[in-house]
């Protein structure tokens, strides 16, 4: 498993320069993918962006997962031979 302490240096780094932050480190595995999150928040103002942004991200997340289980469905199509050449 990856460490994480790049994200901690990160992390720091920013709240050394008073910047409030969230963020999501996502590691790929089966069966289940792990995110761990990195979160400070300082203000309400901070907060209320934040819950904004979330918002939008939920709604964008639906869409690109309509998009996703769509294109599972679809049947894959195979390369031209030319294709796999290149």
């Amino acid at each position: 498993m990856p460490s994480l302490d790049f994200i901690r240096d990160i992390c720091k780094k920013l709240k050394s320069q008073d910047l409030d932050y969230y963020i999501l480190a996502i590691q790929k595995s089966k069966p289940e993918a792990r995110v761990d999150s990195f979160i400070r928040i300082s203000e309400m103002e901070s907060a209320n962006a934040l819950e904004k942004t979330i918002t939008e991200l939920k709604e964008k997340m639906a869409k690109s997962k309509e998009k996703f289980i769509e294109s599972e469905k679809e049947p894959k199509k195979e390369k031209k031979e030319d294709e796999k050449n290149e």
